[in-house]
C-alpha cells in the first residue's frame, strides 16, 4: 500500500499560503517604503515576471511556491541580518521547492514508498517550525507525519517494520547546503559551493540490539537515498533497483565495503559504465556530507562516524570544501588549445618566465582550483562582514597580488555574485598584479564573461609586476583604500625567485596590505601547504597589530592559520580535489565576534585523478 500524496500536496498549498503571508512580514519590515520591485519582482526571471503581470499579483501571497522560493533566497543576506535566522533554511526552501514539483508533476502511475514520504512531510515540518509557523499547521503536519510512522513504519502488514530512530535537530545557524539537481522540474541551478553545515551537534541515534549506538546524522542518509532513487528514474540506461542503506553493524552483509571506518553507505548498483553513471548521478544530486566513489559494481556514498559535542558548543562552524565551476569558464577554457588536464605540481613552481604555452596550460589545470578555493573561503566569510562594509556605498575594490589568470579573483567576485546581486552594486574596482603577461592577457580575456553574468562595471588595472623583498604591492598605483587584498600562491613563488625567507615575504605582503586595506576590508593569504610555510605564516600573523584579527580560522584555542582541502566539480574535467591549502583570513577585530568559531572540515578523498595531490601529501609527509 503505496501513500496518499493527496495530503502532501493539499499540505503544500498550506505551506504556501504560510510562506507568503511571512515574505510580506518580513520585507515590509526591511523595506518600510516598499518592496515590491526590489525586493520581490527583482527576484524573479523574464518568465516568471511575465506571469506575475499576467495575473496581476500585487503580494508574495497571490506567487506559487517556486516564485516564493526565488524571493526567499534572493532576499537571503537581509532576511538572515535582520531576523537571525537558521542558515540551514536557505536549501531547505529548495528542498521544499522540489517536493512540490515532484508531487505535482508525477507520472500517472508513479508510486511512492514510505520512507520517502515520511522523510519529505519531515522536510516540511522543519522548514515551517524553523520559521515559527503556528502550531495549528504544525499540529496538522505532525499528524501526517504520526500516521505515517517513523521512516516508513506503518500499520500496513505489507510494509515491513523499521527500527525508530530518534532525530535530534539543533537550532543554531546553519551555513548553506547546496543540491544540485539537474533533469528535475523548476530546480534552482546556481552554480556555487555549498557551505559546512554549522553544528556538528546534530546527531541522530539509531539503538542497535547489542546496545551500542551508531552516532551519524540518519536524516541526511536518507535525504541522499530519496534523491538516489529519483536519480535511478532519471538514469534508468545505468541504474536498475533502488538504493540501498547499510548500517556498520551490518557490514558483513554488505555487497560493498566501504573504506575505513563508517556508520551507514548508501549504495546504488550500477549496470554499465561505472564512471560515466558516476559523473551523470553527480549532475543530478551532490551530497552535502559525502562524495561518492564506485566500489564492486555499485557507486558508494559513504557517510563518516560523527562526534557528539557537547550541548553549549553550538557557534562552531567550517567551510564546507566543495566547489563548482560555472561552466561558462569551462567552456572558454576548453576552447583554447593546450588547456587539457594534465596536472604537474613541479611546473608550477616558477612562472616568472612562463610562455603563452605555459600559460595556457596552467589556465586548464589550475585556475578552476584556485577559482573554487577561493569561492568556498568568501563564501564562507562574506555573510558577516558585507553590511558592515559596504554600508551606502555602491562599489567594492579588489587588489590580488599574483592575480594570474584570475581564478582566486573571479572566485572572490562569484562569491559577490552570489550576495550582492541585485542589491545596489554598481561597480568593482580590480587591481592586479602579476609577473607573467601571458597569464593577465588570459584573464582580460576572462572579464566579459562575468561581466555577462553580473552587469555590473568592472574598472579594471593589471599591471605586470616583478615583486621585491622590498615592496610587494605596488601601492603607487592605487588611488583609494581597498575592500579585499588578496593573494593565492604567490608568495611562496616570490620567496623561492629571489631566495630569501618566506616568513620575510610574508611579513612585506602584510605591511604593504595594512596600508591600503580600507577599515572594515579584508586581507586573505592563501598557499599551498608545506610545514615550514605553515610556522612562518603563523608567525607573520602574530604581528599584524592589535586594531586586526585572524578572522577564520577563528576560536579560541585555534590555530590561525587553517588548512584544507578542496574539492572542485568540473563539467570540463569531473571531480578533481587540490592539494592541502593554508589560509587565513584576518580584518577589523571588531568583526571577531560575529565569526563562528572555525573547525576544520573532512578532507575530501582523493580519487585516481588526483596524482598531482597526492604527490604534494607524500612531499609533505617527507618534508615533515
Amino acid at each position: 500500500m503505496s501513500p496518499d500524496t493527496t495530503r502532501i500536496q493539499m499540505l503544500v498549498d498550506k505551506v504556501q499560503d504560510f510562506l507568503g503571508g511571512w515574505l510580506e512580514q518580513k520585507l515590509k519590515a526591511i523595506h518600510p517604503n516598499g518592496y515590491w520591485q526590489s525586493a520581490v519582482l527583482a527576484a524573479l526571471d523574464e518568465r516568471q515576471r511575465k506571469i506575475v503581470k499576467e495575473d496581476g499579483s500585487s503580494c508574495p501571497q497571490e506567487l506559487d511556491l517556486p516564485m516564493q522560493v526565488s524571493v526567499f533566497r534572493y532576499n537571503w543576506p537581509s532576511l538572515l541580518e535582520t531576523f537571525h535566522l537558521n542558515r540551514q533554511l536557505y536549501n531547505d526552501a529548495v528542498a521544499v521547492k522540489q517536493i512540490r514539483n515532484k508531487y505535482d508533476h508525477k507520472k500517472r502511475n508513479a508510486v511512492f514508498d514510505w520512507e520517502r514520504y515520511h522523510h519529505d512531510i519531515e522536510t516540511i515540518y522543519l522548514f515551517l517550525k524553523e520559521l515559527k509557523a503556528g502550531e495549528t499547521l504544525l499540529d496538522e503536519v505532525r499528524e501526517i507525519l504520526s500516521e505515517a510512522g517513523p521512516f516508513g513504519q506503518q500499520s500496513s502488514s505489507c510494509v515491513p517494520a523499521k527500527p525508530t530512530f530518534k532525530i535530534t535537530v539543533s537550532s543554531p545557524p546553519q551555513p548553506l547546503k547546496q543540491v544540485p539537481a539537474q533533469n528535475a522540474v523548476d530546480v534552482d541551478m546556481s552554480p556555487t559551493a555549498a557551505s559546512r553545515p554549522m553544528v556538528t551537534k546534530t546527531v541522530a541515534t539509531q539503538e542497535k540490539s547489542n546496545g551500542n549506538p551508531v552516532n551519524c546524522d540518519i536524516a541526511h542518509v536518507y535525504e541522499c537515498k530519496n534523491y538516489l532513487d529519483m536519480a535511478r528514474e532519471v538514469f534508468p540506461q545505468y541504474f536498475d533497483s533502488s538504493s540501498l542503506i547499510i548500517s556498520s553493524t551490518d557490514r558483513e552483509m554488505s555487497p560493498a565495503q566501504g573504506k575505513g571506518a563508517w556508520d551507514y553507505l548508501v549504495l546504488l548498483h550500477c549496470k554499465s559504465d561505472h564512471q560515466e553513471a558516476c559523473r551523470s548521478i553527480n549532475s543530478f544530486y551532490q551530497c552535502m556530507d559525502t562524495t561518492p566513489y564506485v566500489q564492486d559494481g555499485y557507486i558508494v556514498w559513504q557517510f563518516p562516524r560523527y562526534v557528539e559535542q557537547d550541548p553549549e558548543d553550538y557557534n562552531v562552524a567550517d567551510i564546507y570544501p566543495i566547489g563548482v565551476l560555472p561552466s561558462m569558464f569551462d567552456d572558454f577554457i576548453s576552447s583554447k588549445e593546450g588547456t587539457s588536464y594534465c596536472p604537474d605540481a613541479k611546473r608550477v613552481e616558477h612562472n616568472d618566465n612562463a610562455t603563452e604555452k605555459d600559460a595556457l596550460w596552467y589556465l586548464g589545470n589550475y585556475f578552476p582550483r584556485s577559482f573554487a578555493e577561493t569561492f568556498c573561503i568568501f563564501d564562507f566569510a562574506l555573510p558577516y562582514v558585507l553590511k558592515k562594509m559596504l554600508g551606502e556605498r555602491e562599489e567594492l575594490s579588489i587588489c590580488d597580488v599574483g592575480v594570474g589568470s584570475g581564478g582566486a579573483t573571479l572566485g572572490l567576485i562569484w562569491a559577490l555574485r552570489k550576495y550582492l546581486s541585485g542589491k545596489g552594486i554598481k561597480r568593482i574596482r580590480l587591481y592586479g598584479f602579476d609577473i607573467n603577461e601571458h597569464a593577465l592577457n588570459l584573464f582580460s580575456g576572462m572579464l566579459p564573461l562575468m561581466k555577462r553574468e553580473w552587469p555590473i562595471d568592472f574598472d579594471v588595472t593589471l599591471r605586470k609586476t616583478k615583486f621585491t623583498a622590498a615592496k610587494i604591492i605596488p601601492s603607487d598605483v592605487i588611488d583609494r583604500k581597498i575592500d579585499f587584498v588578496m593573494t593565492s600562491k604567490c608568495l611562496q613563488e616570490v620567496a623561492s625567485r629571489i631566495s630569501v625567507s618566506i616568513e620575510q615575504i610574508y611579513n612585506r605582503f602584510l605591511e604593504d596590505a595594512r596600508s591600503i586595506v580600507s577599515p572594515k576590508g579584508l586581507v586573505a593569504i592563501m598557499e599551498i601547504a608545506r610545514p615550514f610555510r605553515s610556522s612562518s605564516l603563523n608567525n607573520a600573523l602574530s604581528g599584524i597589530g592589535p586594531e586586526l584579527a585572524t578572522l577564520i580560522p577563528n576560536g579560541e584555542g585555534m590555530p590561525i592559520v587553517g588548512e584544507e582541502r578542496f574539492e572542485l566539480n568540473s563539467s570540463r574535467i569531473g571531480r578533481i580535489v587540490g592539494e592541502n591549502l593554508l589560509f587565513s583570513v584576518i580584518g577589523d577585530k571588531a568583526f571577531k565576534e560575529e565569526f563562528p568559531e572555525w573547525v576544520p572540515a573532512p578532507k575530501p578523498i582523493l580519487n585516481e585523478q588526483d596524482v598531482d595531490s597526492e604527490r604534494e601529501e607524500s612531499e609533505i609527509q617527507r618534508e615533515g
